[in-house]
């Protein structure tokens, strides 16, 4: 076995010192001489049509130097999967739409003119829930969407049903249900509901957007840089390469900042004016009007043996995508993962995605697991407990393992499962065995986490390496680092190519005017899919580097090695720097550059994990205490274990906030907490224990047998919490968030 160096250590972020001095550049932190600031002028009804829009007043206050509105800009329609959206629009569908935007001096100047902006309403009746929208002759949000297209950036295979509320019907499935019912002894069915949550990450979306001679340049915190461009592109039907989108250090994303929110009014009013304009989005309208999760009601029916046995799966998810198509990923993620991490012969999912006049759902931590996770592992305590039986037991009766088909409709035999190894630790770890001995009111819930590979169509990554003669190494990789210190592990993998040290690695990312196309950070894909399009790089230079060091040596490549900045013959002796190799009069290369592409494989990082909390419910209050949190996840190989213990941990706090109180409250469409003091985001002082632990089996395919880790720290927490209330006090919440409002209207029912 490889004795590895670098890849598995500790080794602190490569911008860690720059971002806890404030040494890098984020959105907002962007300037120009002569910049101007931009605003967006938002709707204040949730549906309906403009009579009249009056921007006299506003153009002629002082310092304001541009007011557009849908007269004045592109009609193209674009969208993150259906090309469902305008620029600007005069059709209203969800309060807080935009309506146009204003560019002047000054943030104050540019407030004032967006009230003196004046418009009049034709209001028309809305549909606010997802169960009411799918009725017949429900108000239709889309009227037109017969008119629509897919696009082809986003791959999907668009099933609409014209004339409805509903933009997306997929239905999947394998064996043959009706068979797999009637060999059930019982058959459960239960509906589960979840609410929309906003990301809050703590950098609202920013950016800068610069129109000079060809070429417009946009500097902003994304996770997609080229997704980004390719909608400016789109939008303005300008070329592709006459627009460079920068990243800029993004301070969170979590799905929340995948596709255009503030670049494409940006460069409208940028090309207006001629003069840069930098926009920043108000904490009030991320939560009003920026994107939340799709929340989703979901209606779940499973047959058992009376022993515990799974025989067949049902389900079926109503998806609230709100006001436009962002929310596909989560509806069509709901096919390959909504049954769970379970033996099933027979399933089927039916997963529906429904327009509502709110604001738009996006992918969430997960693309549709915490959903679905909430569902499939509340339902299998409650069988457990119809049934008399021990939640562990059945779980680890139908867990799957190696050789085992997985319950997606395409059936896959799967290898390196370490899901009963992960149950079995947190099982241990929370003292589940002796849960009879904890007070009254306390009690232990356990629950699986699970998600099957990304595998969509085109998502594709792709890096350039380049081994420079003094030693160094040149990493330019198109994905964006969102925090979770990407670029840091990437160096990694390099410097463990050629012998390196992490120092030696200069990484480049997010500029589309320099890197390669990558899908972009999401779906925890980056470590993966961009590692390996790294690590192809890496190794196509070191062998010809070897080739022009086995020409200098006069010894075959296969006889030599990288280590130190010095090359080595295997069979000893001393090493000669790869600076004395480069220089030599018989290599002609002053530096070697090669590309590495890595293309999703759905046969590959299938991920697992078990969660268990420890609760206290108070029953004169309906506050759920957590005690204790034990997290198991099988993370492939470790290549830098700080950063994954800090990707596991911010998942676990995640969830806390998910099942706890995190709700965006709406009332007809219109959001009525929209500051963090208002919405209940989970606090340091209040965050229990979390006891994590990193379980390997290494990815055969991936790079180092690394696997991506980031999402599934979120997705067992609401169910293992649910658990635990149930059987603390015996009540059974199945409409999220567990507030304690909802705890005490159970207590009262129950009694």
């Amino acid at each position: 076995m490889e004795i590895l160096r670098i890849v598995g250590e500790p080794l602190p972020r490569k911008d860690g010192s720059d971002i806890v001095t404030g040494n890098v550049v984020y959105g907002a932190d962007v300037s120009f001489p002569g910049i101007l600031y931009g605003r967006v002028i938002r709707s204040s009804i949730a549906s309906g049509r403009i009579v009249k829009l009056d921007t006299s007043k506003a153009k002629e206050f002082p310092g304001v130097k541009a007011v557009i509105t849908a007269e004045e800009a592109p009609a193209t329609r674009f969208g993150y999967g259906i090309k469902d959206e305008r620029i600007f629009v005069n059709r209203i569908r969800y309060m807080g739409e935009v309506i146009g935007a204003v560019a002047a001096v000054d943030e104050e100047t540019a407030n004032e003119a967006i009230r003196l902006v004046e418009v009049q309403y034709e209001e028309t009746p809305g549909v606010f829930d997802v169960l009411e929208a799918v009725k017949p002759g429900a108000p239709l949000v889309h009227e037109e969407m017969e008119t629509y297209e897919s696009n082809s950036t986003v791959p999907s295979s668009w099933k609409p049903r014209f004339g409805t509320n509903i933009l997306h019907e997929v239905e999947s499935g394998r064996g043959d249900l009706e068979k797999g019912f009637a060999e059930a002894d019982r058959v459960f069915e239960d509906t589960f509901k979840t609410r929309r949550v906003q990301h809050c990450y703590l950098e609202p979306h920013a950016c800068v957007a610069k129109a000079e001679a060809d070429t417009i340049t946009v500097w902003t915190s994304t996770q997609k840089a080229f997704i980004v461009r390719s909608a400016l592109a789109e939008i303005f039907s300008i070329p592709e390469s006459s627009i460079r989108v920068i990243c800029t250090k993004v301070g969170g994303g979590f799905g929340g900042k995948n596709g255009v929110r503030l670049e494409h009014y940006a460069v409208a009013l940028a090309l207006k004016t001629g003069r840069p304009v930098k926009m920043v989005m108000r904490r009030d309208e991320e939560f009003a009007a920026s994107a939340g999760s799709v929340p989703a009601t979901i209606i779940m029916k499973t047959g058992v043996k009376r022993d515990g046995t799974i025989t067949a799966r049902q389900v079926k998810f109503f998806w609230d995508c709100g006001a436009y198509s962002e929310g596909l990923p989560a509806s069509n993620r709901a096919i390959h993962d909504g049954t769970g991490p379970y033996k099933i012969p027979h399933l089927k999912v039916t997963s529906l995605l429904v327009y509502t006049n709110t604001m738009r759902g996006c992918p969430f931590r997960g693309l549709g697991c915490p959903e679905s996770t909430w569902a499939g592992e509340s339902q299998i305590d409650m069988i457990a407990r119809r049934l008399g039986l021990d939640p562990v037991e059945v779980r680890m009766k139908n867990l799957v393992t190696d050789g085992d088909r997985a319950a997606t409709p395409g059936g896959e035999i799967l290898e390196g499962v370490l899901a009963k190894e992960c149950l079995e630790r947190v099982v241990k770890e929370i003292g589940y065995h002796n849960r009879k001995s904890l007070d009254d009111g306390e009690a232990i819930g356990i629950a699986m986490i699970y998600k099957s590979p990304t595998s969509a169509g085109g998502a594709v990554s792709s890096a350039n390496v380049s081994l420079h003669r003094d030693g160094s190494v040149q990493l330019f990789v198109g994905s964006s680092d969102v925090g979770g210190g990407m670029e840091t592990i990437l160096a990694q993998m390099v410097a463990e190519v050629f012998g390196v040290e992490i120092s030696d690695v200069n990484v480049v990312s997010g500029d589309t005017a320099l890197v390669p196309f990558d899908h972009g950070t999401y779906s925890s894909r980056a470590t993966v899919s961009s590692g390996l399009a790294a690590l192809q790089a890496a190794e196509e230079v070191k062998n010809r580097f070897l080739e022009i060091a086995g020409k200098v040596l006069e010894e075959e490549p296969a006889r030599l090695m990288v280590r130190g900045k010095k090359v080595f013959r295997i069979a000893g002796g001393g090493g000669i720097p790869i600076t004395d190799i480069l220089k030599s009069p018989r290599s002609s290369q002053k530096s070697l550059t090669a590309t590495g592409f890595a293309n999703e494989d759905g046969k590959k990082g299938w991920r697992f994990g078990a969660q268990a909390v420890k609760v206290r419910v108070d029953r004169e209050t309906g506050m759920i205490h957590v005690l204790r949190v034990v997290s198991a996840q099988d993370v492939g190989k470790a290549v830098n274990p700080p950063l994954v213990e800090g990707q596991l941990e911010g998942g676990v706090v995640m969830g806390l906030g998910y099942a706890l109180g995190e709700e965006i409250l709406l009332d007809e469409g219109k959001t009525i907490n929209s500051t963090f003091s208002d919405y209940r985001i989970p606090f340091a002082q209040g965050i229990p224990p979390i006891q994590l632990f990193m379980m390997e089996s290494p990815l055969l395919n991936g790079p180092f047998g690394a696997k991506g880790i980031g999402e599934l720290g979120n997705f067992g927490i609401a169910p293992a919490i649910a658990n635990a209330v149930d059987n603390a006090v015996g009540i059974r919440i199945t409409d999220l968030p567990m507030t304690p409002e909802k705890v005490l209207d159970a207590l009262e029912r129950k009694a």
